[in-house]
């Protein structure tokens, strides 16, 4: 049986010092049956020349001005895709070789699901991303609303979702959150169809220059404007959107104490006197439970 073509899109500005171990982990991949599209925003630095390099019929470079939305990029990379799936890989993360195989695998013989996510690894440093606990491995509307649980680089779609559901959402308020905006659309669509594979089959860079912002200092006012598209986007009705808004409000609080923590920064600590002393009461329960 011949596999199915996944189109997989990538993304790029000024990656010269990341996207040969990107690409490189595409052409490593068991599975062979692939097409790499990758939207080059006209690069200033090397990127070009590097993927000049390449001599592989399966990999097309396409410069596409975004002006800043990635999601225009991706939305590129969409339309130009002749696969059955799609997966996406941003340029500055890896791909263990097993990925597309384990997730096709998967997808192949479960009709009911539209999507597939897996674990990641932070590097460097090699730690398993610790932000959320995944306690079904069908993710629910539900859950997802709580907090994003699924990362762009891990993700293969099928492509029927662009044509029943849409493409990514360009809007300006949805900035480095559209991929969350849109795997809340496909569950919304269709609950519990994305499958978690709790296998770390991606190694998601942290640094200065990757768009989803880990490790930097959290500007609060300029994410809770994310975070309102979110919700206004997304919550049902004024119960639920009530709901979420409190759960957003804790998270972004939670993100600013960690980035502040880790970067030695100073912070207001009585403004986050609650949220703190909850917390510590969490970690004295949970160290209690592992012990007994």
């Amino acid at each position: 049986m011949r596999e199915p073509l996944i189109s997989i899109i990538m993304p790029t500005y000024n990656h010269g010092a990341f996207i040969r171990e990107a690409v490189d982990s595409v052409i490593h991949q068991t599975y062979g049956n692939w097409e790499l599209i990758i939207i080059n925003n006209y690069s200033t630095d090397n990127t070009g020349e590097i993927l000049d390099q390449y001599n592989d019929r399966r990999i097309r470079v396409i410069n596409f001005k975004n002006n800043g939305i990635i999601a225009r990029a991706r939305n590129k990379g969409i339309s130009e895709a002749k696969g059955e799936f799609v997966a996406f890989l941003d340029s500055d993360d890896i791909w263990l070789s097993s990925k597309l195989t384990i997730q096709i695998k998967v997808l192949s013989v479960s009709p009911h699901l539209l999507a597939c996510s897996t674990a990641i690894r932070l590097f460097p440093g090699e730690m398993r991303a610790p932000f959320y606990k995944i306690w079904t491995r069908r993710i629910s509307r539900k859950s997802l609303l709580r907090a994003n649980s699924v990362f762009n680089s891990t993700v293969v779609i099928r492509s029927v979702c662009f044509k029943e559901i849409g493409l990514l959402h360009e809007d300006e308020a949805l900035r480095t959150i559209e991929d969350y905006d849109y795997w809340l659309r496909i569950l919304e669509a269709r609950d519990r169809s994305i499958l978690f594979i709790d296998q770390d089959l991606v190694r998601y860079r942290v640094s200065d220059v990757n768009s989803s912002g880990f490790g930097k200092a959290i500007d609060e006012e300029k994410e809770w404007r994310k975070y309102n598209a979110i919700i206004k986007n997304h919550a049902r009705n004024k119960e639920e959107e009530i709901w979420l808004r409190k759960i957003k409000k804790s998270e972004l609080a939670r993100r600013y104490i960690k980035t502040a923590l880790g970067n030695k920064s100073d912070f207001d600590k009585n403004k986050y006197s609650e949220l703190l002393f909850w917390d510590r009461i969490k970690i004295f329960l949970s160290k209690l439970i592992i012990k007994y």
